[in-house]
């Protein structure tokens, strides 16, 4: 899904994979940027700012954004500190979902996360909160061809030879 901006768009090949879009308002390319990630026959579409001085066989396409829930976190660690270590264990923490304290508590903590699309997704993290060692885990949302063994995007779960392991973390997951 490409998804709908209140904004012209006009897209221009420049080669292989490489699709410059223009915008005709500034606010509806905001939109797109910050918003969630487009797909394209369950594919991610990776977007960036356009950079004129830079070839376009140059540009490296590998940070995407995502939002991902942390389960199983003790309530004391339901806020923007923790969500912002924990986040940065997956990738680069953008924002960290929570009340105006920053407090998040209920069934999981919320957090906006760049990551490089090409390492695997971890599914959890073992971590000691005082004393006590605690199994964090994982939700990454709207993951699409997204392979539930090996943790790969762009390896989807027709094609992997492990489709049996697959299936209930991809329950999980969905």
């Amino acid at each position: 899904m490409i998804g709908t901006v209140e904004t012209s768009i006009k897209g221009i090949v420049m080669g292989e994979n490489h699709v410059l879009f223009q915008f005709t308002a500034m606010a509806g390319m905001k939109k797109v940027m910050e918003g969630v990630s487009w797909t394209l026959d369950k594919n991610i579409v990776l977007l960036k700012d356009f950079n004129g001085d830079v070839q376009p066989s140059k540009l490296k396409f590998r940070d995407c954004t995502f939002w991902v829930r942390l389960y199983s976190l003790p309530l004391n660690h339901m806020d923007a500190e923790s969500g912002y270590f924990l986040g940065n264990k997956i990738g680069t923490t953008l924002i960290v979902d929570g009340d105006d304290d920053c407090m998040a508590w209920g069934k999981f903590l919320r957090v906006r996360v760049s990551i490089d699309i090409n390492k695997s997704l971890p599914r959890f993290i073992k971590l000691l909160f005082g004393g006590v060692s605690n199994i964090i885990f994982f939700q990454y949302k709207r993951l699409q061809n997204f392979c539930y063994h090996y943790g790969l995007l762009g390896h989807g779960e027709k094609d992997c030879e492990s489709r049996t392991l697959n299936h209930v973390f991809s329950l999980w997951q969905k």
